[in-house]
């Protein structure tokens, strides 16, 4: 795979320890996860295309039940281009409620516009999933269709993605556990598809990437569109120097080139195009914090590098490892003696354990259902604080007893 062409290449690569199919099997399904963004933006777009939409009006033009408000209650004016490229105002927690029961993308979009603003629109780039489930139920009221069908008529269609589509039958994905990796139930979230729930084949990645490079020939109207959705006069200043976001993809400036990765529960993905040509597409059946290091690995360039999930997790229990053996040695001073450490080392072990096991899930759930740091951080360290409790009220009787 070292050397480039315009023909689809596989390959294979190691995750966990396991070989996985990462450009594998060219018609094995997998969620797109936030890379689904860019479909619903190029639905947005066509319909501006068609003059049934205008990107500077805000979203209750188009329905009342799709108006925003800030912490204080007050009616605020979000347009549609602003929801695009994350300039609305909304909070990155925006669809923590993803998993309380079911709902439609009506429900989830009214839900999501009932949360207040967390900054004022139009002020600041601030990454929210939840703007484009509104843009998808607009798609719905301007087109009279659900996102499902629109989408597959108007732009899986046209472009001949045959494989790519609103995810119907829950796929099954990867999650790493104490015991290695094993296969996972997730039953998907139909509601959220215009924001991370549609679904794509490695073969039609391929496709999509020679779209998006100028490789293939389609109709006018559809070049025409794919040529909007890269223009950088649209585009916004995102928090990181020299990146910006605009209908679904980041462009690094420094290095010309488009991307955008995603990560659902047990599926992630990364797209990534420049304009010299070059293109790669990974799509993973696994939780992978890491699938932008390695396609921008793949295609020559570079970029941050950032802490896996796992490895923060490991400096975590290496702290509550470490606490518990401060506390064994400070009551063994205080005169408890050899049993307090035998009970703070057996105690250690099941509490790292413990950690070890559910550290997958406490990481699916920090981004997924968006716990407040505060949370989070005492999800992890509530067992050391039961132990250290426990150990101190044996310190106590051992005192009492000895006098």
């Amino acid at each position: 795979m070292k050397n480039w062409n315009k023909k689809i290449q596989y390959a294979k690569v190691h995750i966990c320890g396991q070989e996985t199919e990462i450009f594998g099997i060219p018609d094995r399904l997998y969620q797109l996860a936030s890379n689904s963004k860019a479909f619903t933006a190029l639905g947005i777009l066509l319909l501006v295309q068609q003059k049934r939409l205008k990107l500077d009006l805000p979203t209750d033009a188009y329905s009342d039940k799709l108006c925003f408000s800030d912490k204080h209650g007050l009616q605020q004016t979000v347009t549609i281009r602003q929801l695009l490229n994350h300039y609305g105002g909304l909070d990155k927690n925006t669809i923590r409620f993803q998993h309380e029961g079911e709902m439609d993308i009506t429900d989830a979009a009214q839900a999501i516009t009932k949360m207040p603003l967390k900054s004022a629109p139009g002020t600041k780039f601030c990454y929210a999933t939840g703007g484009y489930i509104v843009l998808g139920r607009i798609i719905e009221i301007i087109s009279g269709q659900s996102y499902g069908e629109f989408i597959r008529k108007n732009i899986f269609a046209p472009l001949d993605l045959d494989a790519t589509d609103v995810e119907q039958v829950p796929l099954r994905g990867l999650k790493d556990g104490l015991f290695g990796v094993r296969y996972a139930n997730w039953k998907g979230c139909g509601a959220f598809a215009p924001a991370g729930y549609l679904i794509s084949s490695p073969k039609n990645c391929a496709r999509w990437l020679e779209l998006l490079l100028g490789n293939i020939e389609i109709e006018n109207e559809y070049k025409i569109l794919l040529q909007r959705s890269l223009d950088l006069r649209d585009y916004v200043q995102t928090k990181e120097n020299g990146v910006f976001y605009g209908f679904g993809w980041y462009y690094d400036k420094r290095q010309d080139v488009y991307f955008h990765d995603g990560r659902n529960p047990y599926f992630s993905s990364c797209i990534a195009f420049s304009s010299a040509g070059k293109g790669a597409a990974a799509l993973c059946n696994i939780h992978l914090s890491r699938s932008v290091e390695e396609v921008f690995e793949f295609m020559g360039l570079e970029k941050e590098k950032r802490l896996p999930h796992n490895f923060k997790a490991m400096i975590v229990r290496i702290g509550i490892a470490l606490l518990f053996i401060s506390c064994a040695l400070v009551l063994h001073v205080v005169g408890v003696g050899v049993k307090a450490i035998v009970f703070s080392v057996f105690a250690t072990t099941i509490t790292q354990i413990a950690i070890y096991l559910i550290s997958g899930e406490l990481s699916i759930r920090q981004q997924y259902l968006w716990l407040p740091e505060w949370l989070f951080v005492l999800l992890w360290v509530f067992p050391a604080g039961i132990v250290i409790l426990i150990m101190g009220v044996l310190n106590l009787f051992s005192i009492r007893g000895g006098l």
